[in-house]
This record gives C-alpha cells, sequence and structure tokens, in this order.
C-alpha cells in the first residue's frame, strides 16, 4: 500500500473501480495493486505442488539437481543451486511456462504429470471465484 503522502492521484477504471497511482521508492509513477487476488493466493501454493512433483520425478529417473538444471537447458551460473530453488519454491511466484515445459522435456514425462489438478490447487490454496456479475458485462470490442 502506497504511503498517504506518495499518492498522486486516485481513479476510476473502465471497470469502475477506484485505482490509485502513486511513486515508488525510485520516485516513478505506478497504480498501486488492488490487493490479494486468486492468482496471488494461489503461485505460493502451486510453487509448492509443482516444485515437489518435479523433485520425485527426479530422484526416481536418478538425476542431480544439476543434471536435471544442465539437461533442461536452464542458464544458470549455479545450476544445482537454481533447480533446487524450483524444486523448494524459493521463488514463490512458480515456474515459467517455458521452463515447466523445459523440464518436463529433461525428465521425459508429458508437463501435465508436473501439475496439480484445478481441484488439488482449489482445496490447498482455499480459494473460490465469485466474479461479479458486472465484470461479466464489459464491452466486448475493447
Amino acid at each position: 500500500m502506497p504511503r498517504e503522502n506518495s499518492v498522486v492521484t486516485v481513479f476510476k477504471d473502465r471497470y469502475g473501480d477506484e485505482r490509485t497511482i502513486h511513486r515508488d521508492k525510485k520516485g516513478e509513477l505506478k497504480v498501486a495493486r488492488q490487493g490479494v487476488t486468486v492468482v496471488h493466493s494461489l503461485m505460493p501454493i502451486l510453487a509448492v505442488q509443482i516444485g515437489k512433483r518435479i523433485r520425485d520425478r527426479r530422484i526416481a529417473a536418478g538425476m542431480s539437481l544439476e543434471d536435471l538444471c544442465i539437461r533442461a537447458g536452464l542458464a544458470s551460473a549455479t545450476p544445482k543451486s537454481r533447480m533446487w530453488e524450483i524444486e523448494n519454491a524459493i521463488r514463490q511466484q512458480g515456474v515459467k511456462l517455458g521452463t515447466l515445459y523445459a523440464i518436463a522435456i529433461a525428465l521425459g514425462c508429458p508437463v501435465h504429470e508436473l501439475l496439480p489438478t484445478v481441484e488439488q490447487a482449489k482445496e490447498e490454496a482455499g480459494v473460490t471465484l465469485a466474479i461479479p456479475t458486472a465484470r461479466l458485462t464489459t464491452n466486448s470490442a475493447t
């Protein structure tokens, strides 16, 4: 949340939601985040679940952390630590889609085997989607 003295202006976006423009620590203008979203709730949970599935597959394949990182073609000065970060969900934003596919190829498995089901993700994150009907009636021409 921006500090009160950093707020530049408040406006309504095209959906009618009030948004705030503020200056960040560097003095650059930014639109303030809307708060915690479903995506923000899911990403750390998915990162852990995907990391565990990658680790289980890697161990079953008899590969080291470094082996998998190199086979997947992931650029890193320290391949062992990079793969450890992925498996242990250190970057809670999760794994980029291209990285996930490269890991699946290196493990010789379909990418969906590294992903939890929608039900598993919903259950563990405890999220539900309640989309306001006003959002569903936006102008589709934009």
